[in-house]
């Protein structure tokens, strides 16, 4: 067993012990992903008045020997949130495979997974946030892979995407604008900001809250 797998396990039986107490929340959403979604500050967002279950792990792909999301797929959905929003790939681009044929034939099955189940949650997919640095090589095959997201993405089921690659990215490099990330991979606090900007400005449109949104 590698460093990782045992990680692994140890976050997924934590995620599945918090699952009940979520369930018990009538608004909440579900972060599910890697490192990005691990490290979002939960109670920044909405001034708490939706809760967030953060089932990001550090390291995570869509598929990998010793994790993966297609081993997790039964914890994300146990707690029944109003949403998922789903943030996966740049490992699998950066130190996975780099194998798109495989990602643009399994992100679709995921996606699918958690569209079909039980339980009324609907599934918002987020492009791929930018890279720039020592990370700048796989930008293209992001860009490759948010251009099927954005094309096919409701087709496999999801009710919505979320482009937070263009929230993050410059429009005239296509890498991450400068601010928002420390290490040309990772979100800085700006970072998150940007994205926690642009999760308040989609929920006020989904769930029926009173809230108040900060402009990009």
């Amino acid at each position: 067993m590698t460093e990782f797998e045992e990680f692994f396990i140890s976050r997924i039986a934590e995620l599945r012990n918090h699952a009940g107490g979520f369930r018990k929340q009538a608004n909440h959403i579900v972060l599910l992903g890697d490192s990005i979604t691990e490290g979002f500050p939960e109670k920044a967002l909405l001034g708490g008045q939706v809760k967030v279950f953060n089932q990001g792990i550090s390291g995570d792909m869509i598929n990998r020997p010793d994790g993966g999301l297609f081993r997790r797929l039964d914890i994300a959905l146990l707690s029944k949130p109003q949403w998922l929003f789903l943030l996966i790939g740049v490992n699998d681009l950066i130190f996975g495979d780099n194998d798109l044929d495989r990602m643009q034939r399994e992100l679709p099955e995921i996606v699918k997974t958690l569209a079909s189940a039980d339980g009324g949650t609907k599934i918002c997919i987020q492009t791929i946030m930018p890279t720039s640095g020592e990370f700048l090589s796989v930008l293209p095959s992001v860009l490759k892979m948010n251009k099927l997201i954005n094309e096919q993405a409701t087709k496999w089921g999801a009710a919505a995407i979320l482009d937070t690659y263009t929230v993050m990215a410059d429009p005239t490099t296509k890498a991450y604008q400068k601010e928002l990330t420390y290490d040309g991979l990772h979100l800085s606090m700006d970072g998150y900001m940007r994205w926690i900007t642009a999760l308040e400005n989609f929920l006020s449109n989904h769930i029926t809250l009173q809230i108040k949104t900060r402009c990009l």
